[in-house]
């Protein structure tokens, strides 16, 4: 939904992230600043949202180079093969397409993506990574999102309405097509027609 720019520009996106200790133990020590890194670009250093969206899309993208539990373990990959889906469930490639900048570990892949979707730099974004600010917004982001269906990763409010994702093991490639069509069809049916992407949906 988010691909469409139209779509994109015509909403008020917020984004919430678990980082629960149980999340921590799961992902590995990168999780929190992963969080903050992303809390900052969307709330803490005035990007637009045509900038901070981009930011975090391909971030996750390359999520893997981002995702180690211990430092020893970065860089073991490359950000083509992190991109290219080839560890995910359901084998969900990105749409990065020349990632011959990008370093596979956490500073690398925020460096990259900020540089190319965004006018902020990794210096700005770690400085904001490190303050209190940021550990503040942690906090508050992780009990938002780990209130809703107890800490279930996948759901969006619309209108204040929430709409779970599937999850295991009913999380596969048509699962996660159907409710991606409903948030659109859902968020368009508010928008209406002035949204041209909104068109089939109203």
């Amino acid at each position: 939904m988010l691909s469409k720019s139209d779509v994109l520009d015509a909403i008020d996106l917020k984004i919430d992230y678990i980082g629960a200790a149980a999340s921590v133990e799961e992902h590995g020590i990168t999780l929190i600043p992963v969080n903050k890194y992303m809390l900052c670009a969307e709330e803490l250093l005035d990007l637009p949202q045509s900038e901070w969206w981009p930011f975090t899309h391909c971030a996750f993208e390359i999520q893997k180079c981002m995702n180690y539990v211990s430092r020893e373990e970065a860089g073991m990959t490359s950000c083509d093969e992190a991109d290219s889906g080839s560890d995910d469930a359901m084998a969900l490639a990105g749409t990065e397409r020349d990632l011959s900048t990008c370093t596979c570990t956490l500073e690398g892949v925020v460096e990259y993506c900020a540089e190319t979707h965004t006018s902020t730099t990794l210096a700005k974004l770690a400085t904001c990574k490190d303050s209190d600010e940021a550990s503040k917004l942690f906090k508050t982001s992780n009990a938002v999102a780990d209130a809703i269906n107890s800490g279930h990763p996948l759901w969006v409010k619309i209108n204040g309405v929430e709409y779970a994702g599937p999850s295991d093991p009913d999380e596969t490639t048509a699962t996660m097509d159907a409710w991606a069509e409903q948030v659109l069809n859902v968020t368009c049916q508010s928008l209406g027609s002035a949204v041209s992407s909104c068109a089939p949906y109203v």
